[in-house]
């Protein structure tokens, strides 16, 4: 307890104690008090810039300081991931790329040129006529290097010789017959020991006047391709060909103008086109190929309709649809070809009445249905 004021001590006429010791140990009042309120002070003060500071951050000047402050942190976390980004963009990029180069090797496109001339210098030499290509792809860049300059006048030059071979073979027939009207008109003196004789001497002549040429003409009459994709473009070059009688395209989506270009190929006896896109009128186009014998045509573009072009290729005598929907009724007007000897239908949309219809009315014909022999075709074989 402290001691009561010295005024106090005064009204009751007492000595005040005096004491030393108790005056340098017990610390007075009003300097804890006013060290108490300093700390206190202290404190509020520190309080009060705490949240004074919290207070001016969640102003807008307050938040532009803070991201003042984290604006170099923040910098060098974006830059860090953007370079790490990067780097996976590059690595998955490089992984990416491997395959496509091992698929598109320039050696593969050698190759194929390589077979392709390889082959043509063999039709250049006489020792083949066709280009035969099953797992090499074929396209209009390769089709435009055929030297159809020289197949053409090759072909000329032959035409010439087997002319003047004919005619050679004419005149010695014509001079056979003049032998032997003057043989029987001759003396009997002759025996037909002898006789016998003459004639062996005539026939050795005729065959020494009517050798076989000197030289091989270049020929190309077949070309097959099942890999790779000619256009209309590529048909186009084929069609120059001028002896070309077989004519095979896999893959290729050749259309009707394609077909324009194929009907300048008079000696052509067998199309082959699975994967065309003609429509009906590209198949009336194709009466103008006189010769054309066999016909295997596939194309979503054809309908049932096309029935009626395909029977005004009187020539034909073996016909193979591919995905075409031909009805009862189509069926019934591709036999009116006069001379079709085998018909093959993939997909077809015909019924068991227009099968049972076929068979009752034309039993010779050869049928194929999706691949493979009708159950009930009576020409049914083994292949």
């Amino acid at each position: 307890m402290n001691a009561p004021p010295d005024d106090a001590k005064e009204n009751t006429g007492e000595p005040a104690d005096h004491d030393e010791t108790t005056d340098a140990v017990i610390p007075d009042a009003d300097a804890n008090a006013d060290a108490d309120a300093g700390e206190t002070a202290a404190a509020g003060d520190v309080t009060e810039e705490v949240v004074g500071d919290s207070a001016q951050e969640q102003t807008p000047g307050g938040r532009w300081a803070v991201l003042r402050r984290l604006k170099k942190p923040l910098i060098g976390t974006a830059g860090l991931l953007l370079v790490v980004v990067l780097a996976v963009f590059v690595w998955k990029g490089l992984q990416d790329e491997e395959p496509v180069v091992e698929q598109a090797t320039p050696s593969v496109e050698a190759s194929d040129r390589e077979q392709f001339v390889a082959q043509v210098e063999l039709i250049l030499q006489g020792e083949s006529n066709r280009l035969y290509f099953s797992d090499v792809e074929i396209n209009d860049e390769l089709l435009d290097e055929l030297p159809l300059d020289t197949l053409i006048q090759e072909s000329i030059d032959a035409a010439e010789q087997q002319r003047i071979l004919a005619e050679e073979s004419a005149q010695m027939a014509d001079s056979s017959a003049d032998d032997e009207t003057n043989a029987n008109t001759a003396t009997r003196r002759d025996t037909a020991e002898h006789a016998e004789d003459d004639g062996f001497d005539r026939h050795t002549a005729g065959s020494r006047e009517t050798a076989q040429p000197t030289k091989k003409f270049a020929r190309l009459d077949t070309v097959l391709i099942d890999q790779g994709v000619v256009t209309d473009k590529g048909l186009d070059i084929i069609a120059q060909l001028p002896d070309l009688e077989h004519l095979r395209l896999r893959l290729s989506p050749v259309t009707d103008e394609g077909i324009v270009s194929l009907t300048a190929s008079k000696k052509l006896w067998l199309l082959n086109l699975p994967h065309s896109r003609i429509t009906t009128e590209g198949v009336r186009k194709l009466q103008k190929l006189p010769k054309l014998k066999q016909l295997r045509l596939g194309s979503p573009r054809l309908s049932n309709e096309c029935c009626r072009a395909i029977a005004e290729l009187k020539t034909l005598r073996g016909l193979h649809l591919i995905g075409v929907p031909v009805t009862d009724d189509g069926l019934k007007t591709l036999t009116t070809l006069p001379r079709l000897e085998s018909l093959y239908l993939d997909d077809s949309a015909v019924t068991e009445t227009g099968w049972s219809w076929l068979f009752r009315n034309h039993p010779q014909l050869h049928v194929h249905v999706n691949q493979e022999h009708h159950d009930r075709d009576p020409h049914a074989h083994v292949h």
